[in-house]
């Protein structure tokens, strides 16, 4: 339940009202960002909310149970506020974002009215957009290991065990860009086309972001070239160094022929699927008694 002010409460009842829409962009590194749907700037808790920013919400739809609510706010991009450099460096990842009706008249009558997180925010044609959920969806993400085929555990991590620094990181250079996000890579050792489908692309000079691989595919010159999920933060240019890890696709198979790391696999590959309740004898199948799963 909301509560209100007096003040606010008389504002609320009169004939007309003055009211306006604040949003409040908290990012994990601390920098605070006001913005207001209102023609002029709206100042309170000593935060400055920015009038001019071409910001518009949609509608929210809330519920009184546990599923998150969808939000979505959208506005221009600027230099002084939310820059297209700062988007693809993702430092908004994991930001809050609290939502305010205010009496632009007097912004000390005002009432919070929701909190979000920033689920995805994007840029296209000098314009951002962010899809915001409600605190709600942080009882969605997983804490513990779930009964699932594939591994929970990440490439590298203490559950995993792979040492990737034995003999699994391999360095090499950008031999060509070909888009934003396609390079022919050289003087990478000889791996198998795939090997670092899945895997993660370092750059020294890019922030410590990692470029996760979509595809990896060897050339006829013996070049290779990689396909990646999002373009690197900084620029990048031919002969320019890297490193790379391989991929796992979290399946047992991988785990035990690629990393010889079968005794530490953190899923259950041998549970029965969904096509296992209405499995049958056959005569078309080996029924020796032998293993299901190799």
């Amino acid at each position: 339940m909301k509560e209100l002010t007096p003040e606010f409460q008389d504002h609320l009842d009169g004939e007309v009202t003055a009211l306006c829409n604040c949003w409040q962009i908290h990012r994990t590194d601390g920098v605070i960002m006001g913005f207001t749907d209102h023609d002029r700037d709206i100042v309170f808790d000593t935060i400055t909310h920015h009038a001019h920013t071409g910001l518009e919400a949609s509608d929210v739809e809330t519920t009184s149970s546990l599923t998150p609510d969808n939000h979505e706010i959208a506005g221009a991009l600027s230099s002084a506020a939310i820059s297209e450099a700062d988007i693809a460096a993702r430092i908004y990842d994991g930001a809050r974002v609290a939502h305010y009706i205010v009496n632009w008249s007097a912004p000390g009558e005002r009432v919070r009215m929701h909190t979000y997180l920033i689920s995805e925010i994007t840029r296209e044609d000098g314009a951002f957009r962010a899809e915001l959920k409600s605190i709600a969806a942080l009882l969605d993400q997983i804490r513990t290991r779930r009964y699932e085929r594939h591994c929970s555990a990440r490439l590298g991590d203490g559950d995993c065990g792979v040492d990737l620094t034995a003999g699994l990181t391999d360095t090499g250079t950008i031999a060509e860009i070909v888009g934003e996000t396609i390079w022919h890579v050289a003087d990478l050792p000889e791996r198998v086309e795939g090997w670092y489908a899945g895997g993660l692309v370092s750059l020294p000079d890019d922030g410590g972001k990692n470029l996760q691989i979509v595809s990896d595919r060897r050339l006829e010159n013996g070049n290779r070239s990689f396909e990646f999920w999002s373009a690197p933060v900084e620029a990048v240019s031919a002969q320019d160094a890297f490193s790379v890890t391989p991929g796992c696709d979290k399946r047992f198979e991988t785990c035990r022929k690629k990393f010889a790391n079968g005794l530490n696999f953190r899923g259950f590959p041998h549970m029965p699927t969904a096509e296992f309740i209405s499995a049958y004898a056959s005569n078309a199948r080996n029924m020796d008694g032998g293993p299901l799963f190799e």
